[in-house]
């Protein structure tokens, strides 16, 4: 910690709530409906169900970061779920059943967000006997074998401008046996990752939107000339100016409604394949889905009524133009 601050000092960088703990690495595993951590498969890792990043902490290193704490025994465990989607009291590690004693709402000095979506989560175990166990059985079972090693982690907050603070985690990672993981490289990668699917996304709604908008509008002129005809006899034969325009909203909003039910209706089928590509690009399926998905279903209809309501005007002055 003393060469971390006086890289610091160096690069006029300030470092505050800083944490030394120790924490194993990553595995990467899936939650079965009974609640069971099992190793990854082929088939499983293409799945994308139940897949989770998964950390362990010893209770010992717990007590550390906790004053509060309360000991474990040797069937407990501690569970700090980022995403806050596990609520069970009991969770298996293959064959062994642990109880939930505690569902954490954080640990010091743990990150609240991952670098990627994937559901992650941090469990405190008594000690390492348990995940060395469970190191052995996932090298035995599955395709993916992967060993639990646990590992020395300084985190802190660094406060200094952009420039100042590259050339610190430059030298940062220049240490010796030091791998220096940042929220600024990270976020910029997911940028340049997803903002170019984002990109697409939005030239693709606009040219969609656009092209739908137009084939409609010019539908309606060409239909609204055709019934011009039809129009001019049934006013003469008695039909208002006002039961003009509710014959024409009447049948543009069929066109313009049914479309949009049999949309959503879609929507509602496709919803599970949509969320199994989701997952496979790591994002978890939360509310955040849900509201993306709500705000998309209203942005949709308000373009729609924008659409309409030029539509309805421009299909009423064709059928009207002869009536006096």
């Amino acid at each position: 910690m003393q060469t971390v601050h006086q890289l610091a000092d160096k690069h006029h960088i300030k470092i505050k709530n800083s944490y030394s703990l120790e924490i194993s690495s990553e595995i990467a595993g899936y939650l079965t409906e009974n609640h069971k951590i099992q190793p990854l498969t082929d088939s499983s890792a293409t799945s994308a169900d139940g897949l989770s990043e998964i950390q362990f902490m010893t209770s010992k290193q717990f007590a550390k970061l906790t004053p509060s704490y309360q000991k474990l025994k040797t069937n407990e465990v501690y569970i700090y779920d980022r995403q806050g989607t596990f609520k069970e009291p009991m969770i298996t590690f293959l064959n062994k059943t642990y109880h939930v004693k505690k569902i954490l709402k954080r640990i010091n000095g743990i990150p609240s967000e991952q670098p990627n979506m994937t559901h992650s989560m941090v469990i405190v175990v008594p000690s390492k006997n348990v995940t060395n166990a469970m190191g052995d059985i996932f090298n035995d079972l599955g395709d993916r074998k992967q060993a639990i090693t646990y590992q020395n982690q300084l985190l802190f907050n660094v406060f200094g401008n952009s420039k100042n603070r590259k050339a610190f985690l430059k030298d940062l990672s220049q240490l010796p046996n030091t791998t220096v993981t940042d929220k600024f490289s990270t976020m910029n990668a997911l940028k340049e990752f997803y903002g170019g699917f984002f990109f697409i996304g939005i030239i693709f709604s606009i040219s969609f939107v656009m092209a739908t908008g137009l084939i409609i509008y010019y539908k309606q002129i060409s239909e609204g000339r055709a019934d011009q005809q039809q129009f001019d006899i049934l006013q003469k034969v008695g039909m208002s100016n006002d039961e003009v325009k509710r014959t024409v909203n009447s049948q543009i909003i069929w066109i313009f409604g049914l479309p949009i039910i049999i949309a959503v209706m879609h929507l509602c089928f496709a919803m599970p394949m949509i969320h199994k590509i989701l997952q496979l690009f790591g994002i978890i399926i939360g509310p955040m889905v849900y509201i993306t998905t709500f705000i998309t279903i209203i942005s949709m209809i308000v373009i729609y009524y924008l659409i309409y309501l030029r539509t309805s005007k421009t299909y009423y002055l064709q059928v009207s133009r002869k009536i006096s």
